[in-house]
């Protein structure tokens, strides 16, 4: 059955593959980008230009979305800034705490507006990266920007229990976000040589169709399990064997694949 899917980012590496997948599986994309996106795979009507930096950004989208009038089934944040890039007190506040709003708030200021726009039991899926349940040393306002993220999937979980929030951990994905952390170079720390090592050899990576499968795994058969929890794609589900096993489990255990991570 042809769904309507909503992607905030649709012009990032991981977004745009994302559209791809879902017009070639039969469903309908709209998408938002910064500026324009070059791909014959979508509807240009469908896409709405959004910049999170600007100041009326919820505005615009929302003249967006009645214009559209449609009610969508899927929405993905793929949205996402490392910069800056440093020990905390080394970094220009104002930097780091655009960073931190784009990261999180944006995101969610964002879904405030178009909730209405949901049909019941529509899933959203939010990424995460880094290390949120330790420290991604120089990137803190990219990694809390994602556990405010995390904890606040939790959150809508319970106040809106008719939705299906859920964040994903995508892992390593060779994208081009990589390219901040080596132009960090020193204050991007151990960090540096990590990101230089996968992206010569990339292959060892999440790659994108696994994330598409693990989106569209959750949405068959996840339902409520998965609402308010944190899913860590290659250990929940690519090197998972029992990952079918998961939702019951989940059912079971409220506190499993949450902020306060509880593992099975």
């Amino acid at each position: 059955m042809s769904k309507k899917v909503l992607i905030i980012g649709l012009s990032s590496d991981i977004g745009e593959k994302l559209g791809e997948y879902f017009i070639k599986d039969g469903h309908e994309v709209f998408g938002t980008c910064r500026s324009t996106i070059n791909n014959n795979h979508f509807v240009e009507d469908n896409i709405c230009k959004l910049d999170l930096d600007s100041k009326n950004y919820d505005k615009e989208f929302l003249g967006f979305l009645e214009d559209k009038n449609e009610k969508f089934s899927i929405i993905i944040f793929s949205i996402g800034n490392l910069e800056p890039i440093g020990d905390f007190y080394s970094l220009d506040f104002c930097k780091w705490e655009q960073s931190l709003y784009l990261n999180s708030i944006a995101q969610i200021r964002v879904l405030h507006v178009l909730r209405k726009f949901l049909i019941d039991s529509a899933n959203v899926f939010f990424f995460h990266g880094g290390s949120p349940n330790g420290v991604l040393e120089n990137y803190s306002a990219y990694s809390i920007g994602k556990i405010l993220l995390a904890k606040m999937v939790e959150y809508l979980s319970v106040e809106d229990p008719n939705i299906i929030y859920t964040i994903l951990g995508t892992g390593w994905v060779n994208t081009k976000i990589h390219l901040q952390t080596l132009k960090a170079v020193k204050e991007s720390g151990k960090n540096y040589e990590r990101t230089q090592e996968f992206l010569n050899q990339p292959e060892k990576g999440t790659d994108i169709s696994e994330i598409y499968n693990c989106i569209q795994w959750i949405v068959k058969n996840g339902k409520d399990s998965v609402n308010g929890r944190n899913i860590a794609i290659v250990s929940d589900y690519i090197n998972n064997p029992n990952r079918d096993n998961i939702f019951s489990l989940l059912d079971n255990d409220s506190n499993i694949y949450k902020l306060r991570r509880k593992d099975i």
